[in-house]
């Protein structure tokens, strides 16, 4: 499906403009980054970028060579290079810079992210699917289904291409267990009610370091206020809510691989 958005990026490959690629998690966009022919990169460290442009056009970088050094051996190749780097919602920035490097050498990069990044202008944002193409994606994902089985996926899903997935891969796990009859309408009917919704990973109401700042911002300012003067325990607490945010903030960078 996004075949309009397909070709609005295959598009800007051809006009040799990096473009990013915006949509919530489950919109579908490592699916349409494996549509393009490119080089797939899915954990955007600054050694997978180099490690996987050179395994494509078959240069050795050794590892004891600095990342300046290993750039300049894969510079030529990359005013050809088409990069799609995914997963791309919390990279470092020395990683941007890198990004902003390749592109000024020439090569177009495509980066998937759920949320805008500055370094790229041009961006191609994936919505919800209609749901005619919510149908038909069922379709295909489950071809000799029952007509039913689509049209309640499709409702199901909201027109989200992962919830899309997920359901067909329920129901044949239904099917596989014998939970449910693919040829009685009631008992499709019956599985898709009884399955569990399932919570998104991530609700991004507010940062959790939003929420640190907040809460120990707010307890700071309660013993300021009653604390007739001293000044030693509000200290204490902020100092303690920002060595917190420190330790999130640390933990957080090691989900990512480098």
């Amino acid at each position: 499906m996004h075949i309009d958005e397909f070709y609005k990026i295959e598009r800007n490959i051809k006009m040799k403009k990096s473009t990013l690629l915006l949509g919530p998690k489950g919109i579908g966009k490592t699916t349409l980054l494996k549509k393009i022919k490119g080089i797939y990169i899915e954990y955007p460290s600054a050694k997978q970028i180099l490690n996987a442009i050179a395994k494509h056009y078959k240069v050795n970088l050794f590892r004891w060579i600095t990342i300046p050094e290993q750039l300049e051996l894969i510079k030529r190749y990359l005013p050809k290079a088409v990069l799609l780097i995914d997963n791309c919602e919390d990279i470092y920035r020395p990683t941007i810079r890198l990004i902003e490097k390749l592109i000024s050498e020439g090569a177009v990069v495509v980066v998937a992210s759920s949320r805008k990044l500055y370094f790229l202008d041009e961006i191609v944002e994936l919505k919800e699917l209609s749901k005619e193409e919510s149908i038909l994606l069922a379709q295909e994902l489950l071809p000799n289904a029952n007509r039913i089985v689509h049209e309640i996926i499709a409702n199901k899903s909201l027109g989200n291409p992962g919830k899309i997935a997920e359901l067909a891969k329920d129901y044949k796990l239904g099917i596989k267990n014998i939970e449910v009859n693919p040829f009685d309408e009631n008992s499709i009917v019956e599985f898709f009610l009884k399955l569990r919704p399932q919570m998104p990973d991530r609700i991004n109401i507010f940062p959790l370091w939003v929420l640190f700042v907040i809460g120990f911002g707010a307890l700071t300012l309660k013993v300021l206020l009653y604390s007739k003067g001293n000044f030693k325990d509000a200290y204490a607490i902020a100092a303690f809510g920002y060595m917190s945010l420190i330790a999130y903030k640390l933990i957080s960078k090691k989900r990512i691989k480098k």
